[in-house]
């Protein structure tokens, strides 16, 4: 990948996520989740470009947090240059096994297909020392699932 800083911008963005606030909205046609704690944060806005010409975005553009490094937001542009995906990713913050350094995980996240109208929610368990995965099934990762959770 190329990396190109574009600069700063404020967004209002989920961090220090409480994963028992976020609700499951499983109505038709919401594939956003309600619950979001966001803050306004002075991201950092990256421009990606794969090196491979054959790689499935031709551009995406990364808002990464300052404090953490981490990606919180994501816009995903096609061959032809128009915005085809977006990524929204909440953190929750954890204490590690090392040494008790505190950490970030994703709580959940939300991938839009703006094209096909529809998108695909992620949640992931509340993390506790000791535990290893995500307790999901391996069921969930099955085409199956992707047709049944996702909009």
């Amino acid at each position: 990948m190329k990396y190109t800083l574009v600069g700063r911008k404020e967004l209002m963005m989920p961090r220090h996520q409480d994963p028992d606030q976020l609700e499951k909205n499983d109505r038709e046609g919401y594939c956003y989740v309600s619950g979001h704690q966001r803050e306004r944060i002075n991201t950092y806005e990256v421009e990606c470009i794969h090196k491979d010409p054959n790689y499935i975005y031709s551009k995406q553009i990364w808002y990464v947090d300052p404090e953490t490094w981490t990606l919180l937001y994501a816009d995903k542009y096609d061959k032809q240059g128009k915005l085809w995906k977006i990524s929204d990713l909440a953190t929750q913050p954890i204490k590690s096994v090392y040494q008790g350094i505190p950490a970030l995980r994703i709580a959940c996240q939300t991938i839009i297909d703006v094209q096909r109208l529809h998108g695909t929610k992620g949640y992931f368990q509340v993390w506790k020392a000791g535990e290893s995965g995500l307790g999901l099934d391996i069921d969930y990762f099955s085409p199956q699932a992707l047709q049944k959770y996702g909009y």
